[in-house]
């Protein structure tokens, strides 16, 4: 059952999680747009999947192989976006409740989104895991030329 489950993760995370990577962008677009408190929720899900992402990879191919294998620079890469994704979340939850007089509250909150808007700046870099996909093959060598 274990050999199953080693083989069966790879294949449905890669299409799971790149959807997630190709969803990310958008929302983080419409989160610029649209003024919503439950932002924070819908970061936390992402930071989740994510954080569970990199999980899997390590339980599956083991802790070795992820930091040492042949994929070490994009695995230590996906880690540290997931790690940034979790700050974006507690920097999001900080926001909320960072002061209650108005005027530390604008300074406070204008470090934080300021902080916050890197962050995300970095998330949007997972786009370029989707090129390592299967189906993007042809239009990768297509760009090269």
């Amino acid at each position: 059952l274990w050999v199953r489950v080693r083989e069966a993760v790879p294949i449905c995370g890669t299409s799971f999680m790149g959807f997630v990577v190709f969803v990310n962008p958008i929302v983080i677009g419409l989160q610029s747009d649209i003024v919503w408190d439950g932002w924070v929720v819908i970061d936390a899900i992402f930071a989740f999947l994510f954080l569970s992402e990199v999980a899997l990879k390590i339980i599956t191919g083991g802790c070795r192989d992820y930091v040492s294998g042949p994929a070490r620079t994009w695995n230590l890469f996906e880690a540290t976006l997931a790690i940034l994704a979790v700050v974006e979340t507690v920097l999001g939850i900080a926001e909320k409740n960072i002061a209650t007089d108005h005027e530390q509250q604008q300074s406070g909150a204008s470090k934080v989104i300021a902080v916050a808007r890197i962050v995300k700046i970095f998330r949007i870099t997972r786009i370029f895991r989707l090129a390592r996909l299967k189906m993007f093959n042809d239009l990768v060598l297509m760009l090269r030329g």
